[in-house]
């Protein structure tokens, strides 16, 4: 008989939640992978309060799945905005104040208004989950979701029920000036439910497994072991792309714009080049990310710079394939964080074989050491003429798609290798409580 994996998707299928940030886009994946499993009965669980937990019909999270994951009918808009600034030169003359921002269709959670609708069908229903009845079980979870309130895991942990979770960084700890009033208390409560309840703990980098060594030494009680496997990349970065095609070298940044993505930095180069430069020797910038929290400045810079216009666009729920497009062509890819518990776009820039301007820090380093092959310039994320200068001079330097110096590296990049090494370390995990 196969063990039982009760796959969290607490986060996934909360109900209303517009646009998907990186650990969105996590789960979903863990989502998918567990639903195609064939070494595990899988079962999708969604914790909640007072220790209860409720198992939700596969259906109903294949359906969300599909609805995350397709292109839809709406996309062919957008991606046509996209190209068409690309391939716009900047009016001298023109009369608009904010940068352009294009939507894709939300990707989010399920509405409720949908999930209401579904479940008045019964096709999407979920039931309550008796704890007591399940034999050779263990609970995987991809997303900090319950820990800071961790009275549904506790249930588990009293039915000796392993946890397994993935804990993607340390940030709101190491720089709370980054993050949401309180975030810092909240994820010393997510750290400390992890080293009190957790089997086994999964990390996305030796940077990250270190800070948390350091966090759990000041902590009481064993700390449980900690497993590097870093996050699998989307199947179009390891595919022969089409990429976009542009009147001038374009650079990308990509992550949700937040004050610790350092988008700041970039905006104020993006000025400074416009209105020193001709408009034609100007290159120009895509920002890809949904808008974030407490980035008051930097919307500021989206909604009323008018220099920034022609220049700069804002580019909000792009799917896979047109961003792994839109990278191809790119001149590099910028990543000038204050800190980051991996660095994802810099492992998809290295599978597509293109240049990178990022700040320097460990995490970054530690990607291009594992993944990248080619050209990478690291520099202080406040060095704003060192930016400046590497930014024009990659530009000048570029001859168009294909004329990167870098060599693809798609060698053990995809989210199948992620998973295999997932199972096997749940496999590990069972056998050990045996």
């Amino acid at each position: 008989m196969k063990p039982v994996l009760l796959m969290n998707v607490s986060r996934l299928m909360r109900p209303g939640e517009p646009g998907a940030t990186g650990i969105d886009r996590f789960e979903a994946a863990y989502a998918r992978l567990a639903l195609n499993s064939s070494d595990f009965d899988t079962r999708f669980v969604i914790g909640g309060s007072g220790g209860s937990w409720r198992e939700s019909r596969a259906a109903r999270v294949s359906a969300v799945l599909s609805d995350d994951g397709a292109e839809r009918d709406g996309d062919a808009a957008p991606q046509a905005e996209i190209r068409a600034f690309l391939l716009a030169e900047p009016a001298s003359d023109h009369h608009r104040s904010s940068v352009q921002r294009i939507r894709f269709s939300a990707r989010g959670g399920p509405s409720p208004a949908w999930l209401r609708m579904m479940e008045s069908f019964g096709a999407m229903a979920s039931w309550r989950l008796p704890l007591d009845t399940l034999k050779n079980a263990i609970h995987l979870q991809a997303s900090h979701t319950l820990l800071a309130a961790p009275s549904a895991l506790e249930a588990l942990s009293r039915r000796r029920i392993a946890s397994v979770h993935y804990f993607h960084d340390t940030i709101p700890l190491d720089f709370p000036e980054y993050c949401r009033p309180g975030e810092r208390e909240a994820h010393f409560s997510r750290a400390a439910a992890l080293k009190r309840l957790a089997a086994r703990i999964l990390v996305s980098s030796g940077a990250v497994a270190g800070r948390i060594a350091h966090l759990f030494a000041g902590m009481p009680g064993a700390s449980p072991p900690v497993e590097i496997v870093p996050p699998g990349l989307a199947a179009a970065f390891s595919e022969q792309r089409t990429p976009e095609r542009a009147v001038r070298p374009y650079f990308v940044v990509v992550g949700t714009i937040e004050p610790r993505k350092n988008h700041l930095l970039l905006l104020n180069i993006w000025r400074r080049m416009a209105r020193s430069m001709p408009p034609a020797a100007v290159p120009k910038l895509v920002i890809v990310g949904r808008r974030g929290w407490e980035n008051e400045a930097m919307v500021d810079y989206l909604n009323r710079c008018e220099a920034l216009f022609g220049h700069v666009l804002e580019v909000e729920g792009l799917p896979d394939d047109a961003l792994a497009d839109l990278i191809a062509g790119a001149a590099g890819l910028l990543a000038p964080s204050f800190a980051e518990g991996y660095g994802l776009s810099l492992a998809e820039a290295a599978t597509l074989g293109i240049p990178v301007i990022a700040s320097d820090i460990a995490s970054h380093r530690e990607v291009w050491a594992a993944r990248g092959k080619g050209r990478a310039l690291w520099l202080d994320p406040v060095d704003g003429p060192g930016w400046l200068s590497a930014i024009v001079e990659l530009a000048e330097g570029y001859a168009g798609p294909g004329s990167a110096e870098s060599a693809r590296n798609i060698n053990g990049l995809g989210w199948e290798s992620h998973w295999a090494a997932v199972e096997a370390i749940l496999r590990q995990t069972l056998a050990s409580r045996a």
